[in-house]
C-alpha cells in the first residue's frame, strides 16, 4: 500500500444515481486516506485523486461503512446505498474536503471526473485509481 505519509487527503465523492423531477440526484461518499493534489488556475483549475485500494476508508455522510464496485457491478447493483464507483462518464464528480451537500453544484469547487486509469501493476499494495478531475 502507499505511505500513509502519502494518502492524508479526505475528499466528497458524489455518484450520480439518476434524474428525479428533472434534477440530477447523487449519492454523497466519503472518501479518507487518499491523495488529492489540485492546480489552480487563472482560468481552470484541475485535480488528480489517487484512490490507493487498502488504504482508502469509504463512508456514507451517517458514518456507514462503503465498498468499492467497478463502473459494470455498479450499473447493475439493485440497491447502491453500500457501495461506491469511480466512472469517468461526466455525471459524477469530487470535491476536497467533507461536504454535506447532496449536490456537487452547491460546493464551492466541485471537479469533475473526466478520466479514470486503474493501475494495477507491481505489488498489490501498489494497486490504485487515478482519477483526473476538471
Amino acid at each position: 500500500m502507499a505511505s500513509y505519509r502519502m494518502t492524508l487527503d479526505t475528499v466528497t465523492l458524489f455518484n450520480h444515481v439518476g434524474e428525479q423531477g428533472g434534477s440530477a440526484q447523487f449519492q454523497v461518499t466519503i472518501l479518507r486516506r487518499v491523495h488529492c493534489p489540485t492546480r489552480l488556475g487563472a482560468s481552470i483549475d484541475s485535480s488528480k485523486l489517487y484512490v490507493f485500494d487498502e488504504n482508502v476508508i469509504a463512508e456514507s455522510l451517517d458514518g456507514v461503512a462503503r465498498q468499492y464496485a467497478s463502473p459494470d457491478e455498479w450499473n447493475n447493483l439493485p440497491d447502491k446505498g453500500r457501495h461506491w464507483t469511480i466512472k469517468d462518464n461526466g455525471n459524477d464528480y469530487f470535491a476536497v474536503g467533507v461536504h454535506q451537500m447532496p449536490s456537487p453544484l452547491l460546493v464551492k469547487k466541485p471537479f469533475r471526473i473526466t478520466k479514470v486509469i486503474v493501475n494495477k501493476l507491481g505489488t498489490r499494495r501498489m494497486w490504485h485509481l487515478e482519477v483526473n478531475g476538471a
